[in-house]
């Protein structure tokens, strides 16, 4: 259905039968578009589901499309997710955003580090902006985002934890990757982890992953080491 435009429905405006496209969907639709009654869409609700409709009514805020086909993708058998230590630039968290689910990255945490300058403050641009992008990739799953007071608080047990590291005990990614486990690819802030967050992460047995001689800024390092995971878990070509 790449031919088609794409749509994002919430998942309580969906049924087996119809689709209905409110707010921006619609106002798109309708006013940029410019999309009317027997148009087929492609629309997807982020949580798997993937339907071809032909639009059957308009009014001024919305649109009911009928279901023609659905089509419904698993969950990757490992997630991969982002932890990254609070930006303070929007720009700079939405071109992660961006870039990371374009690639495939199922969840994101957002955490101060002991050295960050402020803390993740939750909004509603995230989902956007992740939407946007699984409509420019086709993707269907939207990933989740959250915030965090600490490191503490997005490491988990029964995840395999990445560090990007410029120190020579750095491992090779390939030999890093249990099959199966989620991935939890964890970015410290620019003035790097404090003495107790390193302590933490050799508890947790983080394995620390190089990405060459260059120091990249925290979202394009996240995006390097994305793509790299991707890359390995066979999800990339």
């Amino acid at each position: 259905m790449s031919h088609l435009y794409r749509f994002y429905a919430q998942p309580e405006d969906t049924d087996p039968s119809q689709v209905i496209l409110r707010d921006e969907e619609a106002h798109h639709a309708l006013h940029v578009l410019r999309l009317k009654v027997g148009a087929e869409v492609g629309v997807f609700d982020g949580q798997g589901n993937d339907w071809t409709c032909r639009v059957e009514e308009c009014s001024r805020k919305e649109l009911t499309c009928r279901v023609l086909e659905h089509c419904y993708t698993e969950p990757a058998e490992s997630k991969v997710i982002v932890s990254l230590a609070w930006l303070n630039k929007d720009k700079a968290v939405e071109a992660l955003i961006q870039r990371c689910t374009e690639l495939g990255v199922g969840e994101f945490r957002f955490f101060r580090g002991e050295h960050s300058g402020r803390a993740p403050k939750s909004s509603p641009k995230w989902e956007k902006w992740a939407v946007e992008s699984c409509k420019q990739c086709g993707r269907v799953w939207v990933p989740q985002c959250s915030v965090a007071e600490g490191l503490a608080e997005v490491l988990r047990d029964g995840e395999t934890t990445l560090v990007a590291s410029l120190g020579e005990d750095a491992l090779a990614l390939r030999d890093s990757i249990d099959p199966g486990r989620d991935i939890n690819i964890v970015i410290g802030p620019e003035g790097d982890f404090s003495e107790g967050e390193l302590a933490q992460l050799i508890r947790l047995e983080a394995r620390p992953i190089s990405l060459g001689d260059a120091t990249y800024r925290s979202e394009v390092a996240a995006g390097v080491m994305s793509a790299l995971v991707m890359y390995e878990l066979g999800r990339l070509g």
